[in-house]
């Protein structure tokens, strides 16, 4: 399906898609920028992400076990339904990881029902990495192919070029283009470059 890439919209101008990409940290942080936006929307998103980060981490990726507060066995059932396996076989948030939380059409946005939590980077206060980036975009992907059926429309940002300090042009549009190619729903990146003021 095309892929198209909106100068203006946010995610959130794209009426009719049936699933927002909310661009996190893995570190269980929605505090400032776009995940701030979504969880303000849709605040049912934030305790399944929060359990998912349970086990925070090192900025090398390995766990910090101290911070470890969500046993496994008190997180929240999967609600991907497998589309999006890698992240819900262990129930945790990690670079190359996507959450599928579902969420009621018609309130915050007419017509989304899943916000996908894609990780960009792993500190909530450092800077995306261009790999973390590649492994999450590369698991939407896959997990999208999986869901041919189920969704239709995908509305996203440019995954870590907002706080995350990436350049889109760059560093990660080739690579959101070559990784989302070939996925059967229709993308919308959404650049939210309209005129402020």
């Amino acid at each position: 399906m095309p892929l198209f890439i909106s100068e203006e919209k946010s995610v959130f101008d794209v009426w009719y898609a049936d699933v927002l990409v909310n661009t996190v940290n893995c570190q269980g942080a929605m505090g400032a920028g776009l995940a701030k936006a979504f969880v303000e929307r849709f605040p049912s998103i934030y305790s399944p992400y929060e359990a998912a980060c349970g086990l925070r981490m090192n900025c090398d990726g390995s766990p910090l076990p101290s911070f470890d507060r969500t046993p496994k066995s008190r997180l929240p059932q999967c609600l991907c339904e497998g589309q999006f396996d890698r992240t819900c076989s262990v129930h945790r948030m990690r670079p190359g990881a996507v959450q599928a939380v579902r969420v009621a059409p018609g309130g915050a946005h007419p017509s989304a029902s899943v916000i996908l939590n894609l990780p960009t980077k792993i500190l909530w206060s450092g800077p995306s990495s261009v790999d973390v980036v590649a492994r999450s975009v590369s698991e939407l992907a896959a997990g999208l192919r999986r869901a041919a059926a189920r969704f239709h429309t995908v509305a996203m940002p440019p995954p870590g070029c907002g706080f995350g300090g990436l350049d889109w042009e760059a560093e990660v549009k080739p690579m959101v283009m070559n990784l989302l190619a070939d996925v059967p729903q229709e993308v919308v990146v959404c650049l939210n470059r309209r005129p402020r003021g």
